[in-house]
């Protein structure tokens, strides 16, 4: 009896937490005096896009609770969940976070909560962008401002910016395509690619493979392990340190210089 007893409490418990909860909430905001939007997300991904004529700044959270039941998800959701957009001076800030230490769900559970918040956010194209990312994947287009971007972990995808871009990367494939200004990555481990970049590119790059093509401006390179294909550069191209991997470079306008040279 023991026995069949604790087999059917294990399955209620199984039952109970395979379930998945999802809440989706609208944040807005106008853009009028606002040159800067700040993000602060953590697990989840997120999508932004800048769009002509946009007079608000837009946000779309789809909130993701896993392993529990609609009461408690609605109870983390409002006690443990900051989801925020607000204007402070020229700036906006974007907070889409969990606390959820000292809950029913972290004594549960531990440092694990499965919670998720996926953000769609839409920015007047003028707008720069300033991002603090967990985890997950971020997919940035169509911004015309400077992009700065402090990711832990997932792929990361650019596509027609048109200001200087700066990564701070922990891990996950990079890929960044028709940037209109300058490059600047310090990366820990994943594949780089970067194409059609008009700008200068720095990469400080731990490890995996890095693909450059059509680079504009000079190419400056310190990889840890990974090969390294650089093919159509107008400037010099600069290799400080190339690791382990092969190395190729082709049709490279200005010098070539390499530190094994």
């Amino acid at each position: 009896m023991r026995t069949l007893f604790l087999l059917c409490s294990i399955f209620l418990l199984n039952v109970i937490f395979a379930e998945e909860y999802v809440e989706k909430k609208t944040l807005s905001l106008s853009s009028e005096g606002i040159e800067i939007l700040n993000i602060d997300c953590g697990a989840g991904f997120l999508k932004v896009k800048g769009i002509d004529g946009l007079k608000n700044i837009e946000a779309q959270a789809e909130i993701i609770i896993k392993r529990v039941d609609k009461d408690e998800a609605e109870e983390i959701i409002e006690k443990y969940i900051k989801l925020s957009l607000e204007k402070k001076r020229e700036k906006a800030f974007l907070e889409a976070e969990i606390d959820y230490s000292g809950s029913f769900f972290d004594r549960l559970f531990g440092e694990n909560p499965q919670v998720l918040i996926n953000l769609t956010v839409n920015i007047p194209k003028g707008m720069s962008l300033n991002v603090d990312d967990g985890s997950g994947f971020v997919d940035i287009r169509h911004v015309e401002g400077k992009v700065d971007l402090d990711d832990g972990s997932g792929e990361i995808y650019m596509e027609y910016i048109k200001g200087d871009v700066h990564v701070d990367d922990g891990s996950g494939e990079l890929e960044l395509v028709e940037i209109e200004g300058s490059v600047e990555i310090d990366d820990g481990s994943g594949e780089l690619v970067l194409k059609n970049i008009t700008g200068d590119v720095n990469i400080d790059d731990g490890s995996g493979e890095l693909i450059a093509e059509n680079i504009n401006g000079n190419i400056r390179v310190e990889d840890g392990s990974g090969s390294i294909r650089i093919d159509g550069v107008d400037g010099d191209v600069i290799i400080l340190d190339n690791g382990s991997g092969s190395v190729s470079i082709n049709n490279v306008s200005g010098k070539v210089v390499r530190s094994d040279d």
